[in-house]
């Protein structure tokens, strides 16, 4: 009788442990899930960083390794919502605005309200293949009587801050960036002078999707080629 006893007080005790146990892990679990929750909100969130300051800009490389590709165009794209109110794809209806004095563009290029500034950058057109936005420019235009010189250490400054918010190196607009450097799909550039009004100098940053530019050109030339009648068999 004790003995069973001693055995039924045992497996008891192995059953409290069993459960404690279970409700240890379920908690380490819930504990994990927040921490990732947190890590990718702050993966994706829009984060205004700024690159070293130079008294002549250089590039400098600021690396993100950790940040991979797919991530970085989260944040590209976020950023242009953010500060553009525009995705890549968005169509040319949207956009009603045209550019002053040059109707031709009307159906390529659209101005687009800045919805907050960067830096010097307060200004943005949109470029649209096949009446679906593919491109951006987002710039500044700088009165001539400020020398060529303290204009590009300036907005050379903007557009590696620009860069490092992206989460990648300070040089990124102006190079392709070297191998094994974490880098976007899109491509980076600048945008110098066109399109700018008399007595500015036109400086920016310029995002463009190129697949998306490719695939829509290349619907549109199916959908050209596929237009008229059909020829009938010959029988």
């Amino acid at each position: 009788m004790n003995k069973c006893y001693f055995i039924a007080v045992l497996s008891g005790m192995v059953g409290c442990a069993t459960t404690s146990q279970v409700e240890e892990s379920n908690n380490r679990i819930l504990d994990l899930e927040k921490k990732i929750a947190r890590i990718e909100g702050d993966l994706y969130r829009v984060e205004v960083k700024s690159a070293p300051k130079q008294q002549v800009a250089e590039p400098s490389f600021v690396p993100a390794k950790e940040v991979e590709q797919n991530v970085i165009d989260t944040k590209i794209d976020a950023f242009l919502k953010e500060f553009l109110g525009v995705a890549f794809g968005d169509s040319i209806e949207k956009y009603p605005e045209t550019i002053e004095g040059r109707d031709w563009l009307k159906d390529r290029i659209r101005v687009i309200p800045v919805q907050k500034r960067f830096q010097y950058f307060d200004k943005a057109i949109a470029h649209f293949n096949d009446g679906k936005l593919y491109e951006v420019e987002f710039f500044a235009d700088i009165d001539k009587k400020y020398s060529i010189d303290s204009t590009n250490q300036r907005i050379d400054q903007t557009l590696a801050d620009m860069a490092v918010t992206f989460g990648i190196a300070s040089d990124s607009f102006k190079n392709r960036g070297r191998r094994g450097e974490p880098r976007p799909s899109y491509r980076l550039s600048t945008c110098d002078g066109e399109l700018a009004p008399s007595g500015f100098r036109r400086r920016g940053a310029k995002v463009s999707n190129d697949a998306l530019f490719k695939k829509l050109d290349k619907e549109k030339r199916a959908r050209e080629r596929a237009d008229g009648e059909q020829l009938p068999e010959l029988k």
